[in-house]
């Protein structure tokens, strides 16, 4: 026996390739993981930058103010360049204009120096400070001898605007070098995140593609693995089932053997029986026991042939070719010709009580398979009742559906068996010595399928049983139209 393994359901995976929720997941960490950190080496450098800028500015803003009070103070050694000392008559004459106007110009030179004290450094500070008290120290010690005051004043005067003119351009001389640094720190962080940016970029989308590509190699990996897995229970569950199947059939084989060699050997030992009598005694009897001997050949061979017309039913249901050919039949006319055709040949004093409501009921049906149904279910009422009790005959139209409800009083079925009555070749555990095929309720299963409808039966052991077939009447409406 082959087995056909079903690729199919590989094909299907290998095809769809959609990747799994968890692989989806981890990647979408590590992306946002990756966007955490470009954002925090963002707000870093952002933040690196801020301080550089600020830098800058404090210092170009110092800058000015060094440059201002240098500009301030270089003119004001120009002004005392070019208003130079006079003669002696002159010096004498002016010399009081000229302290007050040298202490003028000293005093908005200090003042404009102390502006921009908050800037310089604290040594330098002190240092001009100290110079100013010289130069005041200088003014206090003016006295009648106006030139030689005035031309030593303008000497040391000279010499102290000298010392703060270097100082004031050696301080702007170092803002100028910080300022330069900081400028060449903010150029270097600017080409830091130039260089950076696109290196934490690779960076991160290089570990997403390296654990997208472990990712993948695991899901593949793992797909193949359910893959196998699924084609090997594939073929495991065909295997049992054709094992299982093979089982059945072998069952059936057996109960179709049992079958055959009691309900097939009784009519034809019969029929060889009577056959044997008429061959031997044919011309002693007289035509009545004639008739009646050949009566019984004909009956058993008609036993026969209903029980070979079952299995053949059986084999294309099975097969899937049972036809359903309906055709117009009026029910309750049917009905009643089965019953009493199946009257005829009842011999254990049971009746057949047939009711049909309303009295005439019409529809489309196949008769053949419906003829199967109810001689069937009928005679199965009669063969397990106990002698003399009738069976039930209801025929009745519910909802668009014809119901056919027969009820016996007989030995009834098991509970464990309810199930299987409709299996073939099964019979109830109970029925002893009486014949049968086990093919009867199976063919009526089979029949009423094919009609579209539904049997249910309810049975009690040693109360009864009753069976309710219901099939549709919607092709009432089809026949009228046609």
């Amino acid at each position: 026996m082959k087995f056909k393994i079903p690729f199919q359901f590989s094909a299907e995976i290998i095809t769809n390739r959609r990747i799994p929720r968890f692989t989806a997941r981890l990647i979408t960490i590590g992306l946002i993981l990756v966007v955490i950190s470009l954002s925090s080496l963002s707000l870093w450098i952002a933040f690196s930058n801020q301080q550089a800028i600020s830098k800058v500015q404090t210092s170009i803003s110092l800058d000015n103010l060094l440059s201002q009070a240098l500009l301030t103070v270089h003119k004001e050694e120009l002004f005392f360049r070019d208003n130079q000392i006079r003669p002696g008559t002159e010096v004498r004459s002016s010399s009081k204009n000229a302290s007050a106007e040298l202490i003028s110009h000293l005093n908005e030179i200090r003042t404009k120096v102390n502006a921009t004290e908050q800037v310089l450094i604290d040594g330098v500070l002190a240092t001009h400070q100290i110079y100013l008290a010289k130069i005041e120290q200088l003014y206090a010690a003016v006295d009648a001898n106006y030139t030689t005051s005035v031309l030593a004043l303008y000497a040391e005067e000279d010499l102290l605007l000298n010392k703060i003119v270097n100082q004031i351009n050696q301080i702007t001389q170092d803002h100028i070098t910080r300022t330069n640094f900081y400028l060449a720190e903010l150029e270097g962080s600017q080409q830091f995140i130039l260089i950076a940016t696109p290196i934490v970029l690779i960076c991160g989308l290089g570990m997403i593609a390296f654990f997208s590509f472990l990712l993948r190699t695991y899901w593949r990996q793992s797909l193949a693995d359910k893959i196998l897995n699924k084609e090997l229970q594939l073929v495991n569950e065909s295997i049992t089932r054709t094992l299982e199947k093979e089982k059945e059939l072998n069952e059936l084989k057996s109960r179709f053997i049992t079958m055959a060699s009691h309900e097939f050997r009784t009519p034809l030992t019969g029929i060889l029986a009577t056959a044997e009598l008429l061959d031997h005694y044919c011309h002693k009897w007289s035509v009545e026991k004639r008739k009646e001997l050949f009566g019984r050949i004909q009956k058993a061979g008609g036993n026969l042939a209903r029980m070979l017309d079952d299995v053949l039913i059986i084999g294309k249901a099975e097969a899937g070719k049972l036809e359903f050919q309906p055709t117009w039949l009026n029910l309750t006319r049917f009905c009643q010709a089965v019953v009493e055709e199946i009257q005829v040949s009842i011999t254990s004093g049971s009746f057949i009580h047939f009711v049909s409501e309303p009295e005439s009921i019409e529809g489309l049906f196949d008769e053949r398979l419906l003829h199967r149904i109810l001689n069937n279910l009928l005679i199965n009422a009669i063969k397990y009742s106990v002698t003399g009790n009738p069976v039930y005959f209801k025929l009745s139209c519910q909802d668009n559906q014809v119901v056919f409800e027969i009820k016996d009083q007989g030995i009834g079925i098991p509970p464990l068996d309810q199930s299987k009555v409709f299996e073939n070749f099964h019979r109830a555990s109970n029925v002893g010595t009486i014949a049968g095929t086990g093919l009867g309720l199976a063919i009526v299963k089979k029949a009423v399928d094919a009609h579209a409808g539904q049997i249910a039966l309810t049975s009690e052991v040693g109360v009864g049983t009753t069976f309710t077939v219901r099939l549709p009447l919607m092709v009432l409406s089809l026949s009228n139209s046609q």
